[in-house]
């Protein structure tokens, strides 16, 4: 069980950062983005209540998606392989 948790760990990857509009605007999510160095590979997707950052373009052929709040107001969405 160790050795399948460990390899879920090392081939996951993080497609996208969600940020909360309650917290963040444009501006902010930026700063935060560059504080943490990463780099998103198109400009915002931005909803009603979210701003979301691609950092990786999804492949639903090669992973499964789960979203994982970080800190309030900041989710990722993490990949890991399909089994």
């Amino acid at each position: 069980m160790i050795l399948f948790i460990s390899y879920n760990i090392y081939m996951s990857h993080i497609q996208a950062i969600i940020f909360h509009k309650d917290y963040f605007d444009k501006r902010s999510a930026e700063q935060w983005l560059k504080k943490h160095k990463y780099k998103k590979i198109k400009p915002f997707h931005i909803t009603l209540n979210y701003i979301r950052a691609r950092i990786k373009e999804p492949n639903e052929d090669l992973y499964n998606y789960r979203i994982v709040t970080i800190k309030k107001g900041v989710k990722f969405v993490i990949g890991y392989p399909k089994y």
